[in-house]
């Protein structure tokens, strides 16, 4: 399996990527596991959270993070402020 990957995109790239017309998700402070059965790259509009990956590696994301999540992901979300992010699954 792919690694995650977390980047700050230029704002050539969010334009190169379309990322105005992926689909939006909210979600208030929070915990909860989540398995990816597709590859999904979201971009946080805003908010703050820290996804734990199965063997324990904990990644923080936050404004203006693209996150790219290969296909059976598993992870752990603890998300500490409200999350605004849209995404799209490739």
């Amino acid at each position: 399996m792919r690694d995650i990957e977390v980047t700050q995109p230029s704002q050539d790239e969010i334009l190169q990527l379309d990322i105005g017309k992926w689909s939006p998700w909210e979600c208030n402070p929070s915990e909860f596991q989540r398995t990816y059965d597709k590859e999904e790259w979201f971009f946080l509009i805003e908010g703050k959270a820290v996804i734990k990956i199965g063997g324990g590696r904990q990644i923080s994301i936050g404004k203006g993070d693209l996150v790219k999540l290969p296909e059976g992901t598993v992870c752990d979300w603890r998300v500490f402020e409200n999350i605004r992010k849209v995404y799209t699954f490739r």
